[in-house]
């Protein structure tokens, strides 16, 4: 029983040394000490601070390209060079590329840390000053403590990448899922820049020149093969999340260069689930129960009927208006 001998130990204020372990399989685990004395009546407080540093993994997911189609750039509107082929050899976390090493982690930590404390403090504060019902609040706290997960990953080249949430041992269900991140809503208003790097991947590196949209991204972020159905609600969900971010942004210049992809990923939708422009989708269409819905339902359609509105008023914006998409919208909306 080593808890009941261990709590012995700790009960009589036996510490017992023992040196590295030099032969046979590694220790299942360790403990830290600070050796101190404090005189009775007296306090003495211990700041232990841990950190890391893991420039690279062999984290990876989605399957390859063959090597051929894999030279093409991954991210045109990046401006980046680099192939899908080059892309996908390794993960390589976005703190590596700020980070040459662990000293430099240190050395900022050590630098940075009690303005990085106050200013969580503040955030937590303000968070926690309301009037709001204690379950509204612990039920948003709940999901905010996923951004600091390992449920969120961040690639070198700033770019997002997320599980659909994870166990103890590993992530579960890659790709931030589009069907499944459609309704998280604090990244977009906390930290729009990195939302809108989900879009960047979803429509210039996970959608075809068809508009056929790959639901679950690659890890490494790279261009992946098109060979199962698209998610009726994640693909129209992210029509939505364009609107969304542009208005969150005001950057109309953005939302041009989205705009094509945009418009492929609206009509590869309405040709493949709307081929008779009823205004609902009528054909079978997968979604985020992991089937398919056959024959118009009020969750995928009110999906279409939004993408429909948001892309309606972007094209007016950018001078470019599509009648079919108000037609559509109207005729969707009766039904």
């Amino acid at each position: 029983d080593p808890l009941t001998m261990v709590w012995k130990g700790i009960e009589e204020g036996n510490v017992i040394q023992k040196g590295e372990i030099t032969e046979g399989d590694p220790s299942p685990g360790g403990s830290l000490a600070v050796p101190l004395q404090i005189q009775a009546g007296r306090e003495a407080t211990v700041r232990l601070m841990l950190c890391w540093y893991v420039p690279q993994s062999n984290l990876r997911a989605g399957a390859d390209l063959p090597e051929e189609e894999a030279k093409a750039p991954c991210c045109p509107t990046t401006g980046e060079a680099t192939s899908c082929a080059a892309a996908s050899k390794t993960f390589v976390p976005w703190y590596a590329g700020r980070f040459t090493d662990i000293q430099q982690v240190v050395n900022y930590w050590s630098a940075k840390y009690d303005s990085l404390r106050a200013e969580s403090r503040k955030f937590s504060d303000c968070f926690y000053d309301t009037s709001l019902p204690p379950e509204v609040i612990e039920a948003i706290a709940a999901n905010l403590t996923i951004l600091k997960s390992p449920t969120v990953l961040r690639q070198k080249n700033g770019f997002l990448w997320c599980w659909e949430g994870c166990g103890d041992g590993g992530g579960c269900c890659h790709g931030s899922c589009t069907h499944v991140w459609n309704y998280a809503q604090a990244i977009p208003h906390l930290f729009p820049d990195l939302e809108r790097t989900l879009r960047q991947t979803e429509f210039f590196v996970s959608q075809d020149s068809a508009g056929h949209q790959n639901f679950r991204s690659s890890l490494p972020i790279r261009a992946p093969i098109h060979d199962f159905h698209a998610a009726s609600d994640g693909q129209l969900g992210g029509i939505m999340k364009v609107y969304r971010e542009w208005r969150i942004s005001g950057d109309t210049e953005w939302l041009r260069t989205f705009w094509p992809k945009v418009r492929a990923s609206l009509d590869y939708c309405i040709a493949t689930w709307d081929p008779d422009h009823k205004g609902v989708l009528m054909e079978p269409h997968h979604n985020t129960y992991d089937i398919e819905f056959w024959g118009p339902d009020g969750m995928c359609s009110s999906f279409y009927l939004g993408a429909l509105k948001a892309a309606a008023a972007m094209g007016k914006t950018l001078g470019e208006p599509i009648p079919l998409y108000d037609e559509l919208y109207a005729k969707g909306r009766t039904f």
